[in-house]
């Protein structure tokens, strides 16, 4: 299947080869030099008479991907079949027949036309307008495979460079296209970013009586691909769910016209700071589909609400100079694979005054939901055994760890903490509840009051949370994927033999739970901005 994106016109080589078996050797074979055929994409243009050159919109390209097929059409000066629509797969590098021994020859009085999708419908058919004319767009092109189908490309004539031997053949977009996507904006800079939202979805089109379905790409925008002559200028009527509301409204469009693309944007809002933005290093925070590439990434915001973050960590905020905070984030990659979380079988801070870390254990579901002192449990730690010979390194390790993520010690130093932040800890056990809850979907409301149990194992929540987290971080180059049967440290203790941490049982379950403190867990750390 093809992917459409926005990207230059990409060339792409192939050696054309034509079986040697007797049934497709033909009467009048192709005389002179064997060839080679560059084909490339045109793109669609916008049908927006303002916009003119493809340095002010590139369109929206093709990129052949494996297992694609084109059709080859030759016909002579009196337009008789001389190859009758032959199939071509390309294998992600060339494109081949199924026999692939013979070379096909170029010869100047023969006219050549390629088209995409191969069809088999197509055979016998000599010109582009047959083939036209045979090529139906699907109504329902939600997945993918359908919305493909529809696209048809055709390319004819083409240029031949005598002194390389090769056809260089542009495909041209057949269809019109309509793209229905609500935009968030967004100023950084002196720049503005506009994107789709990821709570988009289940768009659709009416014309006159007919409704359509359009695919929805990776970037969030829907596209419909239909012929020229079914779209004509006036109101047509547009569905779509956002943030679980369904909305219809009309629009306005021009008349279809094969090759260009309409916009039908039914509404434009200021984007403000959710969960899932990213941070980068510049301090810009922008969703990953705003494209944003003019600085490092290192985390994700987890949670804009303030309240989540505790007293140590708002006045550690307020000696850097941030009178209000904003949120939390989480890293990209794991301080450490593996590693123990402190002494087996020592209550820490057990003498402490009451509102000091530790001094209160994390025993009930209740605690690890208001337990937000990531930050103060994580220094607590590592300011008493910093001094004691090797015990932060080889007792507090995963305290340890988390010290020394974001510097060039660990090899983590593109990931260092911004100077107006806490600087990286590990969440708290109720730090991790709203990791869960904002960025794996997994609604935790039920557990938040239990002062009952002291765990619970929540069937099918770990699977979720994996890929639900996992859409943030794929989207990032270098960034660690969460995965099920792996376990990871909170800063919060259970009680002398145990902290507590979280499961993604492999099985499904996700567990919030408790674990001995010389076990070996994951840590993955967080920060305050």
């Amino acid at each position: 299947m093809i992917k459409n994106r926005y990207t230059t016109s990409a060339m792409l080589l192939f050696i054309l080869f034509l079986s040697g078996c007797a049934e497709q050797e033909m009467d009048s074979p192709i005389h002179g030099d064997s060839f080679t055929i560059e084909v490339s994409d045109g793109g669609f243009l916008s049908a927006d008479a303002g916009v003119t050159t493809r340095a002010v919109e590139d369109g929206f390209k093709t990129v052949f991907t494996s297992g694609d097929r084109l059709g080859l059409i030759v016909t002579d000066g009196g337009s008789q079949l001389v190859i009758d629509n032959k199939a071509f797969t390309f294998d992600g590098t060339k494109w081949t027949d199924a026999g692939g021994s013979q070379n096909i020859t170029y010869d100047a009085s023969y006219r050549y036309l390629v088209y995409y999708p191969y069809s088999e419908t197509m055979n016998g058919k000599k010109t582009e307008d047959e083939i036209k004319n045979a090529f139906t767009p699907k109504a329902d092109q939600r997945n993918y495979a359908d919305y493909t189908a529809s696209d048809l490309m055709i390319g004819t004539g083409g240029m031949f460079n005598t002194a390389g031997n090769i056809l260089r053949m542009e495909l041209k977009h057949v269809r019109t296209m309509l793209i229905l996507a609500p935009k968030y904006t967004y100023e950084w800079k002196g720049q503005t970013y506009n994107w789709v939202p990821d709570n988009f979805s289940d768009g659709g089109l009416v014309i006159g009586d007919n409704v359509y379905v359009p695919w929805q790409s990776g970037t969030n925008e829907t596209r419909l691909l239909l012929s020229a002559s079914e779209l004509s200028s006036g109101s047509i009527r547009y569905f779509y769910t956002q943030g679980g509301q369904k909305k219809t409204g009309t629009a306005v469009i021009s008349g279809g016209q094969q090759g260009k693309y309409q916009w039908i944007v039914p509404e434009t809002s200021v984007y403000t700071l959710a969960p899932g933005a990213v941070y980068y290093a510049d301090g810009t925070l922008l969703p990953s589909a705003a494209g944003y590439t003019g600085s490092t990434p290192i985390g994700i915001v987890y949670s804009t609400d303030v309240s989540r973050i505790s007293t140590a960590a708002k006045q550690a905020l307020k000696e850097k100079g941030v009178d209000t905070p904003h949120g939390l984030v989480m890293a990209l990659t794991n301080a450490s694979d593996g590693c123990r979380w402190g002494e087996y079988g020592k209550d820490e801070n057990s003498g402490g005054a009451d509102g000091e870390p530790f001094k209160e254990n994390t025993g009930t579901l209740q605690k690890q939901y208001n337990n937000i002192d990531g930050y103060g449990e994580t220094h607590w730690i590592i300011d008493t055994y910093k001094n004691s010979g090797n015990a932060l390194k080889d007792t507090y390790t995963a305290f340890y760890h988390a010290s020394r993520y974001g510097t060039a010690e660990s090899s983590t130093g593109k990931y260092a903490a911004p100077s107006n932040s806490t600087g990286w800890f590990i969440p708290s056990m109720g730090q991790w509840w709203d990791i869960l809850s904002n960025l794996g979907n997994v609604n935790l409301d039920e557990h938040k009051a239990d002062t009952n149990k002291d765990n619970v194992s929540i069937s099918g929540a770990a699977s979720t949370a994996v890929a639900n987290m996992n859409r943030y971080l794929e989207k990032i180059s270098g960034a660690t994927p969460f995965s099920t049967d792996t376990y990871f440290w909170s800063s919060s203790e259970y009680y002398g033999y145990y902290a507590c941490y979280v499961r993604f049982y492999g099985g499904g379950n996700l567990y919030l739970y408790w674990y001995g403190k010389n076990y070996a867990p994951r840590v993955r750390c967080s920060y305050a901005f």
